[in-house]
């Protein structure tokens, strides 16, 4: 491109336009027709459900963000004081290598949520298969990062009291979080 005369702006043609959108990838983000909304965010696709709540991948629209997003239908029987509690400990939690952080959170709405760091790499589970496992090089590191943010989460009064391989997740550097 050519140096703008007297410092004005270059403008994108289309094709540029479409080429930026699709490498920050805000093309990506559609709207699954079978998410709910939540104002704010674009719930692409269902990453898993549990007892209380479904988490789906989401684009942040304020951030330009991939999160996960819990969200917690109210027709479960969560209890809200101890969800509250729980986003509480978990703003506590954002200064450890190993403890994906809580990003943002409403429980007052609608359909109560937060958004955390998205991990792409998945969760431990998919190790569980022989036909997947880890070498004993591997699981000795993710144990002692395991290990490490156990202790850091229990330094701030916290007990995690749901430890499985599908609650350990890989970011994309393959730490677990």
């Amino acid at each position: 491109m050519d140096e703008p005369a007297g410092g004005d702006t270059l403008r994108q043609d289309q094709e540029q336009t479409e080429a930026s959108r699709r490498l920050s990838g805000r093309e990506a983000a559609r709207q699954d027709p079978s998410a709910p909304a939540i104002a704010g965010y674009v719930l692409t696709s269902r990453l898993g459900a549990g007892a209380y709540g479904e988490v789906w991948k989401a684009w942040q629209q304020r951030t330009g963000k991939w999160v996960a997003l819990k969200t917690f239908p109210r027709r479960h029987g969560v209890d809200w004081l101890l969800l509250q509690r729980e986003v509480e400990r978990l703003i506590k939690l954002d200064k450890h290598p190993n403890v994906v952080s809580l990003l943002d959170a409403d429980l007052t709405g609608d359909l109560p949520y937060f958004a955390m760091e998205l991990m792409e790499g998945g969760s431990l589970s998919r190790f569980v298969d022989p036909a997947r496992r880890a070498t004993p090089e591997q699981a000795a590191r993710w144990a002692e990062q395991i290990g490490e943010a156990l202790c850091y989460v229990h330094s701030k009064g916290i007990l995690h009291c749901d430890l499985k391989p599908a609650n350990v997740l890989l970011d994309d550097e393959g730490r677990v979080r």
